[in-house]
């Protein structure tokens, strides 16, 4: 996982919440307003690199914009800009797996924040991750309870993750011996899992 950094919100999200009051969320995929549904999940497809903001697997297809708070734990954040992030869509790691792990018990009313939940949009995420050769993803500090946390919640050591994590970072090591890592960086530029990537050539 690593930071997002949220672009303005889409002009259409802005004059729908100044015209409507609702948090229901069925609101902008009416005919009428779908488009402002589609305006937001361009926006964070972008501001991701067309990444999964969790997995930081390429957006290919079965996606869509997750809550990072749970709308049913907290509606009132259902069309705040920076709560919407573009995810795919897996029962088995990520936001799916998420929004079926956490509970109002993690949730803090009054910072209106997840207790001990990294949240890529406002959380400092640099070397809070370590990853070992075969994919696997670890806290960069064992005493680090929201990496931790934020591992198990969004189950990012899964299998199929790791697999895929432990190819493109032998695919990294690999073109090092080829090339130096300023042209390894920009050759490698929105391949999936960025922050594993990273780790691979700082280690060089």
């Amino acid at each position: 996982m690593k930071k997002i950094n949220k672009s303005e919100e889409p002009s259409s999200l802005t004059k729908f919440k100044r015209k409507n009051s609702s948090n229901k969320w069925e609101d902008i995929h009416t005919e009428q307003s779908q488009s402002i549904y589609e305006d937001c999940l361009l926006q964070c497809m972008d501001d991701q690199n067309y990444l999964c903001g969790y997995t930081e697997i390429k957006l290919d297809d079965n996606y869509h914009i997750d809550h990072f708070i749970k709308r049913d734990i907290d509606p009132r954040q259902t069309f705040d800009w920076q709560n919407m992030i573009a995810a795919v869509h897996d029962s088995k790691f990520g936001a799916d797996f998420k929004d079926k792990t956490v509970n109002n018990n993690d949730y803090n009313k009054r910072l209106k924040k997840y207790n001990y939940i990294l949240n890529p949009v406002t959380d400092y995420m640099k070397n809070r991750f370590i990853f070992s050769t075969n994919g696997v993803i670890e806290p960069a500090d064992r005493n680090d309870r929201e990496a931790t946390e934020t591992i198990r919640v969004f189950n990012l050591q899964e299998d199929s993750l790791n697999s895929r994590r432990k190819q493109a970072m032998e695919n990294t090591r690999k073109l090092l011996e080829q090339m130096d890592k300023e042209a390894v960086i920009g050759y490698l530029q929105g391949e999936e899992f960025p922050s594993a990537i990273a780790y691979e050539i700082s280690k060089s």
